[in-house]
């Protein structure tokens, strides 16, 4: 109840989704991706620092889905005859924006991570949805967020460690700004196209 009669929020907040540099540092290591201890290093080292989760965070709640249809609606009926709703159909962590309408008198669009926590509290393990509330899905999509942000630095890394000898004459005698090793399809042989 106190969540439903919280301040609105017009944006996510790390803060009130649970990013502290704690909670970064005790999941970093624990959703690291595969790859050599140095990409693996470069990972955690990112996935922990705050200022560029602040950067990211933004993102999780842009992005477009299809075949993805959540939806979820909370009513408290008191005895006095009035009723609180809250109200979701978002894909996104948490499942914000919340819509909460406290007995019919405004409707109210909050970005209020609070409710989604309270909600999965009351719902046994395993319940549908469950883990778009709590912070399961978000630190899913953290991880797939920093991974993009890191991806080349991450095939520089690969690429050095598989041909060190190698990456180090052409770094020495040309400007690389990509590089990967990729059995499917590289620069040299080109795309493989639909035509």
């Amino acid at each position: 109840m106190a969540a439903f009669r919280a301040t609105a929020l017009s944006a996510p907040q790390a803060s009130n989704l649970g990013i502290t540099g704690d909670w970064l540092h005790q999941y970093a290591s624990a959703i690291s991706e595969d790859g050599a201890p140095n990409q693996q290093a470069l990972f955690e080292e990112t996935f922990s620092d705050p200022g560029t989760m602040e950067q990211l965070l933004p993102s999780l709640f842009t992005f477009w889905r299809s075949d993805d249809y959540p939806c979820m609606r909370v009513t408290v009926a008191f005895a006095n005859g009035q009723r609180w709703v809250a109200a979701s159909d978002s894909y996104y962590p948490f499942m914000l924006p919340w819509t909460v309408d406290l007995n019919r008198q405004k409707q109210t669009k909050t970005y209020n991570a609070d409710i989604s926590r309270a909600i999965a509290a009351l719902m046994p393990a395993g319940s549908l949805n469950r883990d778009r509330l709590n912070d399961v899905e978000l630190k899913k999509e953290l991880a797939d967020a920093v991974m993009s942000d890191v991806k080349d630095q991450w095939d520089f890394l690969g690429v050095e460690n598989r041909a060190p000898d190698s990456f180090a004459i052409l770094r020495h005698n040309f400007e690389v700004k990509h590089a990967r090793i990729d059995p499917y399809r590289s620069v040299d042989h080109g795309d493989i196209g639909n035509d």
